[in-house]
This record gives C-alpha cells, structure tokens and sequence, in this order.
C-alpha cells in the first residue's frame, strides 16, 4: 500500500506524532496551496488495515501547528479504485460500515483568514537578524 501511494506522490512524514497501532511514518501529499494530505496506515486485528487520511495547512506553513483538519474520503477511495484495490469504509463514530460515497458532495476549505507564513524562510531572517546583532555585541566588548 505505501508504495501505490509513494506512486501517487506521497512523500513520507519526518515529525508526527504517531498513534497507536500507526504503521511506519506517515505520509503526505502536497495540495494547492497551502493545503496538504496526510494519511496514516493502521493494523487492524484481521489480516487488513485501516487508512487515516486528513487534509491540513502544510507543515511549511505556521499556521499547520494550530489549524483546522478535515477528513477525507473521497480522494483516498480514488486512489484505492484507480489502483484495483478490495477496500471497506468503517465510519468510526457510529462503528458501521459506509454501502455508498456520494461524489457529488462538496466540501470547501477556507483559506486561513490571516495569511500563511513559511516558518523556513523566517528561521533564516531570524538567524541572520540574531547572527548581526551577536556580532555587533562581540565587536563593542
């Protein structure tokens, strides 16, 4: 399974914080910004696993460490049908299994009301802020 969705673009997890029964590291997909998939693979207790799968702000954006995360189904069902995977959905609140996803429902994300910032970019104009500001220290002692 991890390498249809390493086919599909998915890159793997370097930070998270992993969950019970959470095989390997997670993965995700980069979206139109500032959006990103993450999906998790789980072991369930028969010889199956379960897909976790959510959409979030990118973690090169601030505002991933505080926003909003939606689930998602429509594009994990997509990659299990375009790839001739046997797949079930179990909706975990009510504990039943899912007979039918209706694609023609939508879902919108809102965009962050305040823009997004790149947390890299700033660690850099810190850096280099913090780098003169200690050199001009040294250099009147």
């Amino acid at each position: 399974m991890r390498k249809i969705l390493f086919n599909e673009g998915f890159t793997t997890v370097k930070f998270e914080h992993k969950q019970p029964l959470q095989i390997g590291d997670g993965l995700s997909l980069k979206l139109k910004k500032p959006w990103e998939m993450h999906v998790r693979l789980f072991s369930n207790t028969k010889n199956s696993i379960s897909i976790q799968g959510e959409v979030e702000i990118s973690r090169d954006y601030l505002q991933h460490l505080f926003s909003q995360r939606t689930a998602v189904i429509y594009e994990i069902e997509t990659i299990l049908k375009r790839n001739g995977i046997k797949y079930d959905i179990l909706n975990k609140r009510i504990s039943k299994y899912v007979n039918k996803v209706f694609d023609e429902y939508k879902i919108k994300l809102t965009t962050p009301d305040i823009p997004v910032f790149a947390w890299k970019p700033m660690l850099f104009m810190i850096g280099t802020v913090g780098a003169m500001y200690l050199w001009k220290y040294l250099h009147t002692l």
